[in-house]
């Protein structure tokens, strides 16, 4: 090694003695020295690479170089220990903090995408009744459900129209359900059933209508038919829903499902049968599973695994008509994790002592009394 040093010195044309050898102290010493550079040098690297406080340093004690630990004050240590605990938990949170931001961004992204899928229908105002004949509170949020049989909105009778009020000033959500056979004034068209409005102007003049008749004011319409209705409890996974003893056994009979009496999980098309029961007893108590259902879709909803529901809604979201604007739906949908805590209740109008019934131009019908259920109704949805 000695050698290798020496030829080094003797090339870079270092001091010699007459017969050209360097004299043996200047040599130990730049020796000593280039040593000591390069473990300095390599310390310093490991420094930059993974600095340690508190690491040996090198002292030179005249020819000779020795390690020592420098003292390190007692008063740098304390501080050390008030950074963390010294398990990476500190970072490792604000890794957590940093992901939870990052998911709820990306979430919040594809939710707005997602709000823009339904066909959406400019509103148009209501030619029929003015704004401030209706009833309306700023703390209650009526929209108007309506479902059809058929796709096409100029050849079908909506079978399904359902009010449902979110009542933030009672933290209530209120399904109320409209019965298709009342008698009522359908606007530019004569008194006929409710649901004929559908086929004579479409969800616009169903909303209309009920507006014009009741004097409650509604904030948007979803229109969805029964394939949507069928695809959407699947996506979900299907929906949890307590049967009697006669509608199971009016399901099995008529029909090739397989349900039983008490609770079952039911995936679209036995929904669908449950929802359609009629001639077991009456409409009023189809109504009634038609609300059943709907309840148990929205705490499906809103109880699983967001992505699931997200799944689900990118699935069914294209299959719905709504006046509803996209952000709107948006404000909508970040709000309902709240609903989970809401509690509900029902009405069906028109409503009981409220209506007599008929036959008219060869129908049945439900002949309401306006004035009574127009307070009603007002006082389920406000008071």
């Amino acid at each position: 090694m000695k050698d290798v040093f020496f030829n080094d010195y003797k090339k870079n044309g270092s001091s010699r003695r007459p017969n050209g050898e360097l004299d043996e102290h200047e040599l130990e010493e730049r020796l000593n020295r280039r040593r000591f550079d390069e473990i300095m040098e390599n310390q310093r690297r490991a420094a930059e690479l993974s600095p340690d406080e508190g690491a040996p340093e090198h002292v030179r004690d005249g020819d000779n170089y020795r390690y020592e630990h420098p003292e390190t004050p007692e008063e740098p240590k304390k501080k050390k220990k008030k950074r963390g605990c010294g398990c990476g938990c500190g970072s490792a949170f604000l890794c957590f903090i940093l992901v939870i931001a990052l998911i709820a961004g990306g979430s919040l992204g594809y939710l707005w995408i997602l709000c823009g899928k339904p066909q959406y229908n400019e509103p148009a105002e209501n030619r029929y009744i003015s704004e401030a004949s209706l009833d309306y509170n700023t703390l209650v949020k009526n929209y108007l459900l309506i479902g059809s049989d058929k796709d096409s909105e100029n050849t079908s009778r909506s079978d399904t129209m359902m009010l449902v009020s979110i009542d933030t000033a009672h933290n209530k959500i209120k399904f109320t359900s409209f019965m298709r056979d009342m008698w009522v004034q359908i606007p530019d068209h004569n008194k006929a059933k409710l649901n004929a409005s559908y086929a004579y102007g479409g969800a616009a003049l169903v909303k209309d209508t009920i507006e014009y008749n009741f004097h409650i004011r509604i904030d948007g319409y979803f229109t969805v038919d029964f394939e949507m209705f069928k695809k959407l409890i699947d996506a979900l996974g299907g929906v949890t829903v307590d049967i009697t003893d006669k509608e199971a056994e009016f399901i099995n009979r008529t029909t090739h499902a397989k349900v039983s009496p008490g609770t079952n999980t039911l995936n679209g098309d036995y929904a669908l049968i449950y929802c359609r029961i009629r001639k077991l007893d009456s409409d009023f108590m189809r109504t009634g599973r038609q609300r059943k259902v709907m309840k148990a879709i929205m705490q499906k909803a809103v109880s699983q695994n967001i992505f699931k529901t997200i799944s689900a809604g990118s699935e069914i979201l294209p299959m719905i008509k709504t006046d509803v604007s996209q952000r709107s739906l948006f404000t909508l949908a970040l709000f309902s994790p709240a609903l989970i805590r809401y509690g509900n209740d029902q009405l069906q109008i028109p409503a009981d002592g409220a209506y007599t019934s008929g036959t008219i131009k060869r129908q049945s019908v439900l002949i309401p009394d306006m004035d009574k259920n127009r307070e009603v109704l007002h006082q389920f949805i406000y008071e």
